[in-house]
């Protein structure tokens, strides 16, 4: 008998549609007021870890895997996955509504929206995580190299790129706040070692399986970072 879809199906669609709003247009977002694309965060608040403007345009990428997720979680054959089910479960839309938040919250230019820009970035880094560990639980016996790029990759791609933004947030609420250029500078190398940290547990540490998505993302990050501006 054919599965029905269920909630945490429809939540994904919502999920995408949400993302699509925030993540498409050319800006990186819409241009509404108090709703604000990604690259504001790096126009208003410059910091040593700003990248390129060019280094946003992986989030149209990570944009279409989100897309190629969704369409999939829909068919007869993947709706009832564990990796949806039991991986994914609300934790996509939690992901997408903490990105609205944090959009939203772009537009209040004061200590306090700075603050809460870092917040809503680090709920996007949690809700990713969560899938992340949810699906890397379960055995290798009930995935194939399919289901991998079907349902896995996307939230691989998406918490590398979510990471990189947090690191990025972080930054800019030390930059807003007035820090002096050596505080600057110290958080800038700490967020190098923490990007490399990251990578060597994904590459290293990370069990049978190395985790190849997470630290490309960063790296490509950390690259235009140096070389692209």
């Amino acid at each position: 008998m054919e599965a029905e879809l269920n909630k945490f199906n429809y939540l994904n669609v919502g999920a995408f549609a949400l993302s699509w709003l925030l993540n498409s247009e050319a800006d990186l977002g819409p241009d509404f007021p108090f709703l604000n694309g990604m690259r504001e965060l790096g126009r208003r608040y410059e910091s040593i870890v700003t990248p390129a403007e060019t280094t946003f345009l992986i989030s149209h990428l990570v944009l279409l895997f989100q897309g190629i997720f969704t369409v999939t979680q829909m068919l007869p054959s993947y709706r009832d996955s564990r990796l949806v089910q039991d991986g994914v479960q609300h934790w996509f839309f939690a992901s997408a509504v903490a990105q609205l938040f944090w959009s939203i919250d772009l537009g209040f230019e004061n200590i306090v929206g700075s603050l809460f820009s870092v917040l809503f970035m680090a709920c996007m880094v949690y809700s990713n995580g969560q899938i992340l560990m949810n699906q890397a639980a379960m055995t290798e016996a009930e995935q194939t190299s399919e289901q991998y790029w079907l349902l896995r990759f996307p939230f691989n791609l998406h918490t590398g790129w979510t990471m990189a933004v947090f690191i990025m947030s972080v930054n800019a609420f030390i930059t807003f706040i007035g820090s002096g250029g050596f505080i600057q500078l110290i958080f800038g190398i700490l967020s190098l070692i923490g990007f490399a940290a990251m990578s060597w547990k994904m590459l290293l540490a990370n069990g049978d399986k190395p985790n190849y998505a997470i630290p490309s993302v960063l790296s490509w990050f950390v690259v235009s970072n140096m070389f692209l501006k």
